[in-house]
């Protein structure tokens, strides 16, 4: 640990180094194109290339490519490919991460590599130490609470004693008796409900991973029959509670993300399924606010080690294309990602500007708002589960995600759900 914390001090002197060369005596500046995958933090984001491009002493500029609504950067990345014309850096989901392998730059040769959190870069390591992506940030999502309105409906109450799905419904019924609409649910969102969501099932088949990978194995070669997996009726379970109590099950599909940050913000609802990426938007409509985390309940088992556990891992990763960007675009990506990871305004503009919580050992600023401290809480605490689902295309969702929009408007039943998922699972292989 010691080594690192030493490390990370003369980082600077490495984004020195990276400014003197490779662009040579040439006043020209070397311009290169982002594709950036947060769309709620967008602007926040477009903000810190301002500060970059005028701080930065490398005759660099970055400048954000936008995606159509609707349009991840990896279809984006897709479509700049077949046209010859690649983005040089790109901010992509984990599963779309093996994709691309063939067409990023190894990034093991990076200073920030040496001050990397342990277990950040497992999942974009290869043989022989080839590391293909900068973890963007740790981040987490579960039952986000509205804790004035909590406090208010309930003086007293405390969250963390809700270790069963029962005692989550009579949370949800005490709510509702105080006069407050105790959650909104938004199945609109196929990521959501359609992919966050489903980790809570795939990552509690067992304690231990390896047991969890070896049923993503089974359910990718069509040997799971869902409807006889105890932790995928828990599953469909909770999701039932939160689609009947959902403040707006007259409607489901209308209310769409703005729509969910404004009314926990404001207090409308009290809780929403979603993760510490909505902090900086519900900032910017209650900046006073206080939220925190309740856990996805799964069980009735009190001892149940799923009811008090959130999915907290790192989602996306920084790449940096090879395939057809030059040198001098290279080096711009790479200057711009230890600027980012490492110095001084850099670390702030993610923590501070885009709740972005670090992923380097030494970070001078981590986000402040009472979202973010309560993930980092329950990571500490050794309460996290990991992301299995980010194993998988993104992709995945446009399926899985519609699927649970036909049962939310109950067109079809648990056990055609539990069909479409399986079939989703098996049609990857």
């Amino acid at each position: 640990m010691m080594k690192k914390l030493i490390l990370a001090v003369v980082l600077l002197v490495g984004l020195m180094a990276l400014g003197a060369c490779g662009n040579g005596a040439s006043d020209d500046v070397v311009e290169i194109q982002v594709m950036f995958g947060k769309m709620e933090v967008t602007a926040e984001f477009e903000a810190m290339l301002d500060v970059f491009n005028e701080e930065n002493t490398g005759g660099f500029r970055v400048t954000l490519l936008p995606t159509a609504d609707g349009q991840g950067v990896a279809e984006r990345a897709r479509i700049q490919y077949a046209a010859g014309d690649p983005v040089t850096l790109m901010h992509l989901d984990a599963g779309f991460v093996p994709e691309f392998e063939n067409y990023i730059r190894d990034l093991s040769d990076q200073p920030w590599v040496n001050v990397a959190m342990d277990g950040v870069l497992d999942f974009v390591t290869r043989p022989g130490g080839r590391i293909l992506g900068l973890p963007a940030s740790v981040e987490g999502f579960g039952i986000v609470y509205n804790r004035d309105v909590v406090n208010a409906a309930l003086p007293g109450f405390d969250t963390g004693s809700i270790r069963t799905l029962d005692q989550f419904v009579d949370f949800i019924n005490a709510l509702e008796a105080a006069g407050v609409s105790a959650i909104l649910t938004t199945p609109s969102l196929d990521w959501s409900l359609g992919f966050h969501l489903m980790n809570k099932f795939l990552a509690t088949q067992s304690e231990d991973l390896a047991p969890n990978m070896a049923f993503l194995d089974q359910l990718l070669a069509g040997q799971v029959d869902l409807m006889q997996n105890q932790r995928f009726l828990n599953w469909m379970d909770i999701l039932d509670v939160m689609l009947e109590y959902n403040a707006h099950a007259h409607a489901p599909m209308d209310p769409q993300f703005d729509d969910g940050v404004i009314r926990l913000a404001d207090g409308d609802v009290a809780m929403w399924f979603q993760g510490n990426w909505i902090a900086p938007p519900m900032a910017g409509v209650n900046p006073d606010g206080n939220f925190g985390f309740i856990p996805v309940p799964m069980s009735n088992d009190p001892n149940d080690f799923a009811n008090r556990r959130m999915s907290i891992d790192v989602p996306q990763f920084w790449v940096v294309d090879e395939h057809l960007s030059t040198d001098e675009q290279q080096e711009a990506a790479l200057y711009f990602l230890n600027w980012m990871a490492t110095s001084p305004s850099g670390q702030y503009h993610s923590a501070i500007h885009l709740g972005l919580a670090p992923v380097m050992y030494g970070a001078r600023y981590v986000p402040q708002d009472t979202l973010s401290i309560a993930m980092v809480d329950y990571l500490e605490r050794g309460e996290a589960l990991p992301w299995v689902i980010s194993y998988f295309s993104s992709g995945l969702l446009t399926i899985t995600g519609g699927g649970v929009q036909q049962y939310a408007l109950g067109l079809i039943d648990a056990q055609e759900l539990a069909r479409i998922i399986e079939n989703a699972f098996a049609d990857l292989n």
